[in-house]
């Protein structure tokens, strides 16, 4: 049974990243360059990069005060100390 579920995983994990090789979509430098990933070095997603900018901005017009993150950083208070 669990192999199975496994397996399942794998299989889905195998389409999503068939999805984006190749896809200028998702990695926008493809539409300039040929680009020939490598384990080290690789352009970022758009997602990626779409994040950065939203956190970027956030750190620089809000600190943590209005984006949830004090919240987040509340519920870190209360974990122990292990």
């Amino acid at each position: 049974m669990r192999a199975k579920f496994h397996r399942r995983i794998l299989y889905a994990s195998i389409g999503m990243i068939s999805s984006l090789i190749g896809n200028s979509d998702a990695f926008p430098i493809l539409r300039q360059w040929d680009f020939f990933n490598h384990a080290g070095v690789c352009p970022l997603p758009r997602v990626a990069a779409d994040a950065l900018r939203k956190y970027a901005q956030q750190a620089e017009e809000m600190a943590y005060i209005e984006t949830g993150c004090i919240g987040i950083l509340k519920s870190c208070e209360l974990w122990p100390a292990n």
